[in-house]
């Protein structure tokens, strides 16, 4: 017989003892099951051993639980917390966000102007002004898909592709892979340029440099108003499309320090034709505002010396008795 099996029978026989001495008393008498192998202390089911629910391999502290282990979810392989298996800063968590578009803004080639935001592309050269709505950007490889507005001097109602780099150097450059597709997905599926090739990586032709600009009207860029208003403003012109119809506006002059424009009414508008009007404008809380201040000048001098739209608190007065017009890009 085993040492192991010695001291259980040992055990057993003292337990059977203290049953009969309690028979022959005739009083009660309580077993303990401390120290042995059925009961809640120091034994395979208390709780320092194997079975119980503390300090071993079935509780919740320790090893096998919830908290500090391989199996929990704090701080460990299984977690959502810190490891590669969550959601947050390691191998296997949400992608990183995508770079920002570095075009977004006002830029200037010589006589061309450009006015660039996420959704949209605008420029002003001696050939008129084109506007391109961009549908697709990758800000990552550097490439977009816009849809050639309809009044486009050429192409229009066509899609575009273009791409940009910097070849190493604080200039940006663009290259306009192609500007006729029939449709986005053959724009999509065009090119690409070459990125190496700063002299003939575009169509066999240089890339176009772009300078940001220190002449644009501040406030050139494609827009919308409360009303639905599509608002199209390049140093230029400005020319609002509504429901009601087409209103344009040929720039005579604008300031760059100064937020305003002096322009003639074109003289198929419908109000006050071929006379002039001021534009005001400003920024709040990162909002473009702007004040018809005056829509029928008799001159292009009395229209750039009226009085100044009030630019204290645009969304509530200060514009003809009442609140500047809000355009969003």
């Amino acid at each position: 017989m085993s040492p192991a099996s010695a001291d259980r029978a040992l055990r057993l026989f003292v337990n059977l003892m203290a049953i009969v001495l309690c028979a022959l008393l005739g009083s009660a008498c309580t077993i303990r099951s401390n120290g042995d192998d059925d009961d809640t202390t120091g034994d395979d089911d208390d709780s320092g051993d194997d079975d119980d629910t503390t300090g071993d391999d079935d509780d919740t502290t320790g090893d096998d639980d919830t908290t500090g282990d391989d199996d929990d979810t704090t701080g460990d392989d299984d977690d959502t917390t810190g490891d590669d298996d969550d959601t947050t800063g390691d191998d296997d968590d949400a992608t990183e966000p995508p770079p920002p578009f570095v075009l977004a803004g006002l830029w200037e080639n010589f006589w061309t102007e450009y006015a660039i935001t996420e959704t949209s592309w605008l420029q002003s050269d001696p050939n008129g002004t084109f506007r391109y709505e961009i549908t697709q950007l990758d800000t990552a490889a550097g490439s977009l898909v816009a849809h050639n507005h309809a009044n486009n001097p050429t192409d229009p109602g066509l899609w575009s592709r273009i791409e940009w780099t910097n070849f190493g150097s604080q200039l940006m450059y663009y290259c306009l892979v192609l500007g006729d597709a029939a449709a986005e997905a053959d724009a999509l599926a065009a090119g690409p340029a070459d990125p190496t090739d700063e002299w003939g990586g575009c169509n066999a032709a240089a890339w176009e440099y772009l300078d940001p600009s220190t002449t644009a009207f501040a406030a050139s860029g494609v827009y919308l108003d409360e009303n639905g208003t599509d608002v199209q403003i390049t140093s230029s012109d400005w020319i609002e499309t509504s429901s009601a119809g087409v209103s344009a506006y040929a720039m005579r002059i604008y300031g760059i320090t100064q937020p305003y424009a002096v322009m003639q009414n074109d003289p198929a508008n419908a109000s006050y034709p071929s006379l002039y009007s001021r534009f005001d404008i400003t920024w709040s809380g990162g909002d473009l505002w702007v004040c018809h201040t005056v829509q029928d000048g008799a001159t292009q001098a009395v229209s750039e010396l009226a009085t100044e739209a009030d630019p204290a608190s645009p969304s509530a007065s200060g514009c003809a008795g009442g609140p500047w017009r809000n355009l969003t890009p």
